[in-house]
């Protein structure tokens, strides 16, 4: 009987960890479809990050996000500005 328990128990812990990977799979599949989304609007229009942002949904967190990562060096002084 403790051997089933155990069995059950691991069982249990592998599908709870299973899921809360995809879901954190999921949470960031969904952050970086909108940091690409940001990017092409930084790129392509003249709008403000605060325009975007509200376009968009986003937060300002991720906006600073965005403009580090389209830098090509992290700490390029145009990024450096977005950090904190």
């Amino acid at each position: 009987q403790d051997k089933l328990e155990c069995d059950h128990s691991l069982a249990w812990a592998k599908e709870k960890a299973t899921k809360q990977g995809l879901e954190q799979g999921l949470e960031q599949g969904l952050e970086q479809g909108k940091i690409d989304i940001i990017e092409n609007l930084i790129r392509n229009t003249d709008f403000s990050d605060d325009t975007i942002a509200s376009m968009t949904g986003v937060d300002q967190r991720l906006m600073r996000k965005a403009r580090i990562m389209m830098s090509p060096i992290i700490g390029e002084p145009e990024a450096m500005q977005y950090r904190n």
